[in-house]
């Protein structure tokens, strides 16, 4: 198994950066890493993120305002990828805590070849684009619920 965490402290609520997090018709905007996608991020369902290069379907599954995993099952099950956001609440802001899972006889060769960040350098770019995106829509107000937000 290969492992690769990041994490920060976001100054903004944890309902801002799910927003954040979960608005795939944004993720281009933020500098996520995604360059075009299709679904919607909520709980159950299935979106599909490319950056490019490479696309791949995600089975999404949102806990409101504290949990969030992507996970990918790819050739015939011998490789998963799984990015999971974790929120805290804290006294000046939201801890994020990201980490990225690769498993299976193929996970060293194809942790590459998707959209998940697949280096620790390149999540936490992704975290910090999204704690950036967070701050913003904190300082001016701008916020909005997620459709399936508040799915446990």
């Amino acid at each position: 198994m290969l492992c690769i965490e990041v994490a920060d402290v976001v100054v903004a609520a944890p309902g801002t950066v799910m927003d954040v997090l979960a608005d795939a018709s944004n993720f281009e905007v933020w500098d996520s890493g995604t360059t075009h996608h299709s679904g919607d991020v909520r709980n159950g369902s299935r979106i599909v993120l490319g950056n490019g290069h490479h696309h791949c379907a995600f089975d999404v599954q949102l806990a409101r305002d504290t949990r969030m995993t992507w996970t990918h099952t790819g050739f015939l099950g011998l490789f998963r990828a799984t990015r999971t956001y974790i929120l805290t609440p804290g006294t000046g802001g939201t801890r994020v805590q990201v980490v990225e899972t690769f498993t299976g006889p193929l996970a060293r060769t194809m942790r590459a070849r998707g959209p998940l960040a697949g280096s620790t350098a390149a999540l936490n770019q992704h975290l910090q684009a999204a704690k950036s995106r967070a701050e913003l829509l904190e300082r001016t107000g701008i916020s909005r619920r997620t459709p399936d937000a508040s799915a446990a």
